[in-house]
């Protein structure tokens, strides 16, 4: 053995647990310290919001809906018809056999198409759009020719397809036939516009979203489902 490895001091390993435990306390202290610094920060933003907002609501509840019968029977068939859209029919029934109030004042066809609409919209929200397609073949004399909902379900649809990397491209070329199938001859040179410009992004549907206008432009029509309920409703 050489003088240099005899001369050399042998560490006790008690110093390196003291060492490493200082650096945990070290750490610890200083995390605590930047956890204190932002929870400081936080804690004071509710009193900022309650600051900028009122805390009264009184100017914007409005109490003349209740202040008569035929005040309350409109509220009450405007939340029953909102429960039928939302998809809560049970509790919609319910309220309506409890409250006695009898929809569209006896008119049961009224009532009927109503109830088959609301069933729709959900459907469509639920992305079941065959379940809405054949409730619009079977009801056509019942909507408006210039609504063109056949043409916005099938667009919806096929858009959601293109942006769906597992869709085969014989079922998007299927479905874009059926879209532009829907399609009718009254409709504007924007549609005809529209329907070019979504037959070019099959084009480039694995690098779709490189193309920025081109991917918006489609993701608008993939995300219409709202607007397409919304205009059922009306």
């Amino acid at each position: 053995m050489s003088s240099q490895s005899k001369n050399t001091p042998v560490l006790d390993p008690t110093i390196f647990l003291c060492v490493n435990e200082q650096i945990k306390i070290s750490n610890s202290s200083q995390i605590s310290s930047t956890h204190k610094s932002i929870h400081t920060g936080i804690s004071k933003l509710g009193k900022q919001i309650e600051k900028n907002f009122t805390s009264s609501y009184s100017n914007i509840i409005g109490t003349s809906a209740m202040n008569d019968e035929a005040s309350r029977i409109s509220l009450t068939k405007s939340i029953i018809e909102h429960l039928y859209c939302s998809g809560y029919s049970d509790i919609a029934k319910t309220l309506e056999n409890e409250s006695k109030i009898d929809l569209y004042s006896g008119d049961s066809k009224k009532k009927e198409l109503f109830i088959e609409l609301a069933t729709m919209i959900i459907a469509i929200r639920n992305g079941d759009f065959e379940t809405s397609l054949s409730w619009i073949k079977l009801n056509r004399d019942k909507i408006n020719p210039s609504s063109h909902f056949e043409w916005k379900i099938r667009r919806c649809q096929y858009c959601r397809m293109l942006i769906d990397k597992d869709s085969k491209l014989e079922d998007l070329i299927s479905m874009s036939r059926l879209m532009t199938s829907s399609k009718s001859e009254d409709q504007g040179d924007s549609d005809a516009t529209e329907v070019s410009k979504l037959m070019s992004a099959l084009l480039f549907r694995k690098n779709l979203e490189e193309n920025k206008d081109l991917s918006q432009f489609v993701n608008s029509f993939a995300n219409s489902i709202a607007e397409i309920c919304d205009e059922l409703i009306r």
